[in-house]
């Protein structure tokens, strides 16, 4: 087999072979580098068994910024610098996803700040979402006594609520209600006939048959409207349900104020009663 070294304005260098051979560059008598008759390339190794087979290390470097691409007979492969620099996945020339200097793992934002739209993974807090608009943010947190599950508004960073563990394994589910937090208070009226107005009722769910009681989303949404989210017979763009959700925890003040009503009354009729036993 022959080697033929071409050159020409149009297609420059060339290392063509004059059969089907291989072609390869030595350094010192040691093949370096091997072009297979299947085009096949290998660097450090004669038997490339992918269109680019590197025996060794890759190393990118741009000024003092390294990157390293290498593997380790049976200790697995490595994707990273061995300096002080973040890693970072692109697409359109953007970061994706990145690694920073501290392993914290970044998707969509650069930065573990809970208020920028993104997702991260950190050593002081296991998870957190933030979204792009004002709606919030999830965190997940393990110190005990402190919050497994924050919520904070995306544009001040206020804490909305949360769900933390305790020392003795037990879970709180807390949302806002500092007084400084409020204005204009004032004690709730009328509350017996509210609580009338509200129907409990049972059923079957539809999907199991299983049994269920409490109560219908719009008809406490016309008692209590903080307590339901969502619009009765509401559909999306495509004509689906989007159905209506209850919290029934919001019911609870109406519930201890109707109570509280109700012990006036009957606190008011005893000592009328007494009154008149001992007249």
């Amino acid at each position: 087999m022959s080697t033929i070294i071409n050159a020409d304005t149009s297609d420059g260098l060339k290392f063509t072979s004059d059969t089907s051979g291989e072609i390869k560059l030595q350094s010192a008598g040691t093949d370096t580098v091997t072009v297979k008759s299947d085009g096949k390339v290998g660097i450090g190794t004669s038997s490339p068994d992918t269109a680019l087979t590197v025996a060794g290390e890759v190393r990118s470097l741009d000024g003092t910024v390294s990157t390293y691409i290498t593997s380790a007979s049976g200790a697995g492969g490595y994707i990273g610098t061995r300096s002080n620099d973040y890693l970072s996945f692109q697409t359109n020339a953007t970061d994706r996803m990145r690694i920073d200097s501290s392993g914290n793992v970044l998707i969509g934002k650069t930065t573990t700040s809970y208020n920028t739209p993104g997702i991260s993974f950190t050593s002081n807090d296991a998870c957190s979402f933030a979204t792009n608009a004002n709606n919030g943010n999830i965190r997940f947190s393990a110190p005990v006594s402190q919050s497994q599950v924050a919520f904070y508004r995306q544009d001040t960073g206020a804490l909305m609520g949360y769900i933390i563990n305790g020392a003795s394994n037990t879970v709180s589910y807390a949302t806002s209600s500092d007084y400084r937090l409020k204005e204009n208070v004032s004690p709730m009226s009328n509350n017996i006939d509210r609580l009338k107005q509200l129907k409990p009722s049972t059923w079957s769910w539809k999907v199991d048959s299983s049994h269920g009681e409490g109560f219908l989303a719009h008809e406490a949404q016309a008692v209590v409207p903080e307590a339901v989210h969502g619009t009765k017979d509401a559909v999306d763009d495509e004509g689906n349900p989007v159905y209506q959700g209850i919290d029934q925890s919001k019911l609870v003040p109406l519930l201890t104020a109707a109570l509280q009503e109700a012990i006036t009354k009957i606190e008011d009729l005893e000592t009328r009663i007494q009154a008149l036993e001992n007249a």
